[in-house]
């Protein structure tokens, strides 16, 4: 009898001994799984930061041997990428896609002190460039205006200054419903700065169109229907809101309304 009880608790402690191997090596694969699945980010990351890198460089080389365009530099560099696929282009500014390993768009642009600014739309792979959502991209953009105004005598910024100044800072991008949007700013009156976004290039004669116009005070887009150019001159930040908070329509000035309606699923970060 004693003896088939020990037989019995050397049975129960092997088959302790069998789970727990069990639940290490589970333990083990896990770890094995992050471990790769970060190599690979790091891996991907390193691969777009070289890609650019290239991009710039040959960039760079076409400009300063041919003093062609932008347009046409920009070509001449991406024709070493044969999987990379032009969204759009503009005179300052171009989103490709295919370059990526990880699946992100690049927006590559012009920057002020003419060097190139590329731009990849995965989290982490700008070097000291934070993902911004859209609040955290109006508070810079609101920052930034009133240190334009402090170098004025009356406070008063033209919104081309404005647009012009913020260009690097919302250079993205955004894919919704198979339709790239450029995201631009607009100021009027000493107001606060409007951020919307257009199908229309930041550089182009429609650049104050907008399809989108963003509500900073709930943190939400909403869509203009028709389309609002906010180079209305009847047109305030504050009477956009009024039409949105009473569910008016904004009347232009060639006396056409223009209705907003909340737009759920129009997400963009900068």
């Amino acid at each position: 009898m004693d003896k088939l009880l020990k037989n019995k608790k050397n049975r129960a402690f092997t088959l302790v001994e069998i789970l727990i191997v069990v639940i290490i090596i589970g333990i083990l694969a896990g770890l094995m799984a992050l471990s790769a699945g970060s190599s690979t980010e790091t891996a991907e990351k390193t691969a777009c930061r070289g890609d650019r890198r290239t991009i710039k460089s040959a960039y760079y080389v076409e400009r300063a041997e041919n003093g062609k365009t932008f347009k046409e530099s920009l070509k001449k560099a991406m024709e070493q990428f044969t999987k990379g696929k032009q969204l759009a282009i503009a005179e300052d500014r171009a989103v490709y896609d295919g370059i990526c390993h990880a699946g992100g768009l690049y927006t590559i642009i012009t920057a002020n002190d003419g060097k190139l600014l590329i731009l990849c739309t995965v989290s982490g792979h700008n070097e000291n460039r934070d993902i911004l959502s859209s609040n955290g991209v109006y508070d810079k953009i609101k920052d930034l205006l009133e240190a334009l105004r402090q170098g004025t005598s009356n406070g008063y910024v033209h919104g081309d200054k404005l647009m012009a100044a913020v260009r690097e800072l919302i250079a993205s991008v955004y894919q919704y419903n198979g339709q790239l949007y450029y995201f631009k700013v607009d100021v009027k009156y000493g107001g606060d700065p409007i951020l919307f976004a257009g199908i229309k290039a930041p550089s182009g004669g429609d650049k104050y169109t907008a399809e989108y116009i963003y509500d900073a005070r709930n943190h939400k887009w909403y869509e203009c229907s028709p389309t609002l150019a906010t180079s209305n001159t009847n047109l305030t930040l504050n009477g956009i809101y009024s039409c949105i908070d009473n569910n008016t329509p904004y009347v232009n000035s060639s006396n056409v309304s223009i209705f907003f309606t909340e737009a759920t699923d129009f997400n963009p970060t900068f």
